[in-house]
């Protein structure tokens, strides 16, 4: 009966088997036991444990989530160029617009260059006042296809500036 213990079977078979056995004892020896087959050979490598994963529970569909605070952060005003330059070059950028707005109508001056520095003005500075005399230095150019070209230019600023506005 110790030989049966000792055997190569699973440490659980063993122990049935042992219990199994236990109860035969005071029998005859001589009594038939039922055979056991031989066990197969028990493998000693170590067996990889999965580790388990844990996941958050779900909230059940009933239950309400709340929204994330939503934190504002103040923000300082925009400033407009023409009350704060940002840097020396756009300090000297605007002293220029503003002479250059102050002598456009003075000087002698080719109709498509007057042209030319009144839409550069307005890109500028979005100044609606200069679209009228923009407008005539347009009407004042000769040459019927830069004419026309300056129109084009006035009706884009005036479609950009409405736009822009809205």
């Amino acid at each position: 009966m110790d030989d049966l213990a000792n055997s190569s079977v699973p440490a659980d078979d063993a122990a049935v088997l042992s219990q199994a056995l236990s109860g035969l004892e005071g029998e005859n020896p001589t009594s038939t036991v039922p055979a056991v087959a031989p066990a197969a050979p028990v493998d000693s490598t170590p067996t990889p444990v999965e580790t388990p994963v844990f996941e958050a529970p779900q909230p059940a569909a009933s239950t309400p989530v709340a929204e994330p605070a939503v934190v504002e952060t103040p923000t300082e005003p925009a400033t407009t160029p023409a009350s704060e330059p940002a840097d020396p070059l756009d300090d000297l950028r605007q002293t220029a617009i503003g002479e250059l707005k102050s002598l456009i109508g003075h000087v002698n001056l080719k109709p498509t260059d007057k042209f030319d520095a009144y839409l550069m003005l307005i890109r500028s500075t979005d100044d609606t006042s200069l679209i009228a005399p923009a407008h005539e230095a347009a009407l004042a150019i000769t040459d019927d296809q830069a004419r026309s070209q300056a129109l084009i230019n006035i009706i884009k600023e005036i479609d950009y500036l409405t736009h822009h506005d809205s």
